[in-house]
């Protein structure tokens, strides 16, 4: 009898997650239920060459058991950015991926010490959504290796700061800061800084 209803729940979870699969490619493929990504112009963030965003359904919401993968890289401008999900809708399941390039280095990627300490401080100002914070480490020849997540918080309405230290693997020579918001919503980056303890390397959003 055990053995019956786990081969049920087997195959009845097998199921749910093929179907949520189908409809997680439905949905980023229909013409008619895209992503609305608004930027406003304007003067981009100072120390910034570029800042992108991708969105992406996850399937099982944060502890994702399927991703239907990100859309390809949007250019945003000035220090603005709105995403209204398709239909108001997959609130915690549809994902932005905020990604920051620093001006005047080769891929707009930050260069640090292997194995170094550095600090990072981020001021977002307004909009109500679930933030997560990373970081993502690149070897000497620019491959990805990992992506860390550093924290996470509720956005409710009001600007938010936060900062704190972190370590580099002895294997990473650049890292990308990245910040991930879940379902619609509208965000100002007013700062991020992003400093090696020694003070060598600093860059500044205002």
């Amino acid at each position: 009898m055990v053995k019956r209803l786990k081969l049920k729940w087997l195959i009845s979870s097998g199921f749910a997650i093929t179907v949520a699969i189908a409809v997680a490619s439905f949905v980023a493929n229909s013409t008619n239920l895209q992503t609305q990504v608004i930027t406003a112009p304007g003067a981009l963030p100072e120390g910034i060459s570029a800042w992108t965003v991708q969105t992406g359904l996850e399937i099982g919401g944060r502890k994702a058991v399927a991703t239907n993968g990100w859309t390809p890289e949007a250019t945003l401008q000035g220090s603005e950015v709105s995403v209204q999900s398709p239909l108001g809708l997959f609130q915690r399941n549809w994902r932005s991926l905020l990604r920051f390039h620093l001006a005047g280095a080769d891929d707009g990627l930050f260069p640090v010490e292997p194995d170094g300490e550095y600090a990072i401080d981020v001021l977002l100002g307004g909009g109500r959504s679930h933030v997560e914070l990373f970081f993502a480490e690149y070897s000497e020849d620019r491959e990805l290796l990992s992506v860390v997540p550093l924290s996470s918080w509720e956005m409710q309405g009001a600007p938010r700061e936060f900062g704190m230290r972190f370590k580099v693997s002895p294997f990473t020579r650049w890292i990308e800061p990245r910040i991930v918001v879940d379902g619609t919503f509208s965000m100002r980056v007013e700062s991020l800084t992003l400093t090696a303890i020694d003070g060598i390397h600093q860059v500044r959003m205002n």
